[in-house]
């Protein structure tokens, strides 16, 4: 039986001709009614009415137990008067006595399960004991069931009612997680199947890479003149503002935006393609049909929409809050801002009134003030782009702990990283491939500039030439199938429902969930924290091989990764693929421990040993391990968003990954920074040969560098189960014992990041709980 419009409609569960196989021959109407979970909308709910009660059981839930329910059973066939043979005592015992089973009744999920079994029925097939009237709604209208069955209609319509605030909330919840979700991830989650195994799919798109500079300058003149706190909330508020149109050009193009890498955008035109996903997103509303677009269409989408960013978004004089210019001009300073250091945070910006450190003390603040005020005014964003088209690959990769990652890989991610590599600010390159598309098979007018230095760069797919070419200008055509369409979005081609929440927050980091429904603003998510950054580059992937064989191979690399960073506790930001490899950005203390560069530098030593171990030597890794204050908020607008990190130590952790990739496995290719070392401090795992200093780029002097390792005789085995000692907190543990041993009394531990708030804590409660058992 089934109702796979979910829309209520009601069914009379029966089947016919059942039998035990004793007698083929017999047809009979089983009063013990039989509803197939598999025939049921997938993942819907089954609403039945069991002896006055409206009872709710999810479909995939039961299916769940039934899998693990197979055990064959002997000895009960059902007869026409609807009574399985053998089976009346047990009736008995469940009920009381058996006459009291009447319609509706419908036996709870447990029993359900019991009963299949032991009449030898299939393991997804749910019994009724008579029968009955079974509803299968995608989303219950209890009214329906009230009409029919009026002494329930007090009671269901209390659980209506419960049903539809649940609902509500589901529902909110997950509009507030779809900004952090690409469309096109947010397409493939709300259609069947659930997503449980890595997938991978090719199709033609046109990519494109956004690159943003200036946002590193910006959060550092930020940082010193107003505090960690205030600096962070401006610095989301600037970053936001301009990243708003940005976004919506994109997203009035067409371009899905896939990932912030930093301060840059990944843009796929022709995401919504793949699969045969396309076709229907905007039917309901009787728009325009025009959703599978060749890949000139899209070539042409995406220069219009490049061409538009780079003319209107570079030298971009940022948005300063009216706060902040209020300080810069003298006229008022921020209540946030204190001439002392935040508590633990590493300053607290600049004092204009100066403060006790002397004259001297107070004129050199005037002065860094009045520099600030000069730099900040006179800083400008400046914007670059490279684009490609072709054929790409897309897969859907990960699920250890529940987390999955999308990513694109391909020629065309190549070529258009060369081409961005080629720009300068305010320019766009092309690769050469998309200039002859465009010639060949779009009636526009396009004009390019000069071409890539062939001594950097060649062309992918093997042609003659310049790789890439500058574009000057483009003229789209005059016709319907070169207008832009824009991408799909929440309630304008993708329904999301209340169900929609858990597989929502497989893509985005558990604690950026939490604060989300928790109602925190972007303003409050944004902060400056100490922190450990890491740039993880695999080496040794083929994606020249069939789709599937990479698809598994990357698999495996990624639950790897998610494994070894889970098990200390750290959080994978990021996975991409490009021209410079594939590319985990992993960040520890997002959420603090003490001890977070060593779990970063100790994480980092076991996950090169497991992939050069499990690849038989065929995968290696080259890692770059950096500490410091990093901006963290979610950046973005409205519509899309990510939460992403921004900082000079960040960058310099990309470079010294770069570093690491030259080098051989035998002389190590994990390189941290000084900061890194001196946090992790005496250790009895660790440790950091000096390196030679090195140049990197944008870094105007040499890198104290150093190769950590794991010392010699540890068993890294056991490394991540070393406990964490309450050290140096007798005091303040035992005040807050005294404290909290009196009932209904609340106690609020305050300190500085990193100071070992979470390890006290966690020694309270463990103290706290034992005593309640002696007691």
């Amino acid at each position: 039986a089934r109702s796979s419009s979910g829309d209520g409609e009601k069914i009379e569960a029966s089947r016919d001709g059942e039998s035990d196989g004793s007698d083929s021959d017999e047809s009979v109407n089983l009063a013990a009614a039989l509803v197939s979970i598999e025939a049921c909308a997938e993942e819907g709910t089954l609403h039945f009415l069991a002896r006055g009660n409206a009872s709710v059981i999810p479909l995939q839930h039961v299916e769940s137990r039934a899998r693990r329910s197979r055990r064959s059973s002997t000895g009960i066939r059902f007869t026409s008067s609807g009574v399985a043979e053998g089976a009346e005592s047990w009736l008995g015992r469940l009920t009381g006595k058996a006459e009291l089973v009447t319609a509706p009744y419908l036996l709870k999920d447990r029993d359900l399960l019991r009963a299949a079994e032991r009449a030898s029925l299939p393991p997804t097939a749910v019994v009724a004991a008579s029968r009955c009237d079974v509803y299968s709604l995608a989303a219950a209208d209890f009214e329906k069931i009230t009409a029919d069955y009026p002494q329930f209609s007090e009671r269901l319509r209390r659980a209506a009612e419960r049903q539809r605030a649940g609902a509500d909330v589901r529902g909110r919840n997950a509009r507030m997680l779809a900004r952090f979700v690409p469309s096109v991830v947010l397409q493939r989650l709300t259609r069947p199947p659930q997503l449980k195994a890595h997938e991978v799919s090719r199709f033609e798109a046109c990519v494109g890479f956004v690159d943003i500079s200036g946002f590193t300058k910006l959060s550092m003149l930020l940082r010193e003149a107003l505090g960690v706190r205030q600096g962070a909330e401006a610095l989301n508020s600037i970053v936001n503002a301009y990243m708003t149109p940005v976004l919506a050009a994109i997203q009035y193009s067409g371009g899905d935006t896939i990932k912030f890498a930093g301060d840059a955008i990944l843009v796929v035109w022709g995401a919504n393609q793949q699969g045969g996903w396309a076709g229907s997103q905007f039917d309901e509303k009787g728009a325009d049909p025009r959703i599978m677009k060749r890949l000139a269409a899209l070539a042409s989408d995406a220069v219009g929409c490049c061409m538009e960013l780079v003319t209107r978004f570079n030298n971009y004089a940022a948005e300063i809050p009216y706060e902040l210019q209020l300080f810069l001009d003298g006229l008022q300073q921020p209540a946030a801002i204190d001439s002392a250091p935040d508590e633990g945070q590493g300053g607290g910006g600049l004092s204009a009134a100066g403060g006790g450190g002397g004259q001297q003390a107070a004129a050199d603040k005037a002065a860094r003030a009045r520099e600030i005020r000069t730099e900040l005014r006179a800083h400008t964003l400046k914007l670059h782009c490279g684009a490609a088209a072709g054929e790409v690959t897309a897969f859907f990769v990960g699920g250890y702990n529940s987390a999955w990652e999308y990513v694109i890989a391909g020629n065309p991610i190549d070529s258009m990283s060369d081409a961005a590599n080629e720009a300068q600010a305010g320019e766009l390159f092309i690769d050469a491939a998309t200039v002859e598309l465009l010639q060949r098979e779009c009636p526009g007018l396009l004009a390019v500039g000069r071409p890539s230095d062939d001594a950097t760069s060649v062309r992918r797919d093997g042609g003659e030439g310049p790789a890439s070419f500058e574009v000057q200008s483009w003229t789209a055509p005059d016709l319907i199938e070169f207008d832009p369409l824009a991408l799909p979005r929440v309630d304008e081609g993708i329904a999301l429902s209340e169900r929609s929440e858990g597989p929502l927050s497989a893509f985005i980091l558990p604690f950026v969930s939490r604060r989300v429904l928790s109602g925190q603003t972007s303003a409050w998510m944004s902060e400056f924290r100490m922190g450990t950054m890491l740039f993880v580059k695999i080496d040794g992937l083929d994606f020249t091989e069939t789709p599937q064989a990479i698809a598994e191979e990357l698999q495996r690399v990624v639950w790897a990764v998610q494994l070894f960073v889970a098990r200390f506790e750290g959080h994978v930001l990021r996975l991409i693929v490009d021209d410079k490899g594939t590319r985990f950005k992993i960040a520890f203390g997002l959420t603090s421990h003490v001890d977070d560069a060593a779990r970063a530098v100790t994480m980092a030593c076991q996950l090169q040993a497991h992939l050069l171990q499990l690849s038989a030597g065929k995968i290696t890794t080259a890692i770059g391990v950096t500490s410091g204050y990093t901006f963290l908020g979610d950046v973005g607008s409205d519509w899309r968003c990510e939460y992403t990190t921004t900082g000079a130590h960040v960058n310099t952790a990309a470079r010294l990954m770069s570093a690491a990739a030259k080098r051989t496995v035998e002389s190590g290719r994990l390189l941290c920074d000084d900061e890194t070392r001196k946090q992790v401090g005496e250790s009895t795992v660790l440790r950091f040969a000096p390196h030679a200093p090195l140049i990197l780029k944008g870094i105007d002097a040499p890198v104290p560098v150093y190769v950590p390792s794991v010392r010699e005789g540890v068993d890294m085995a056991l490394v991540a189960e070393l406990p964490m000692a309450v050290v140096g907190q007798a005091d303040t543990l035992a005040a807050l014992l005294r404290h909290v041993i009196v009932p209904g009394r609340l106690a609020v531990l305050t300190g500085p990041q990193g100071s070992g708030k979470s390890a006290v804590l966690r020694e309270a409660c463990t103290r706290t709980q034992a005593a309640s058992r002696r007691s």
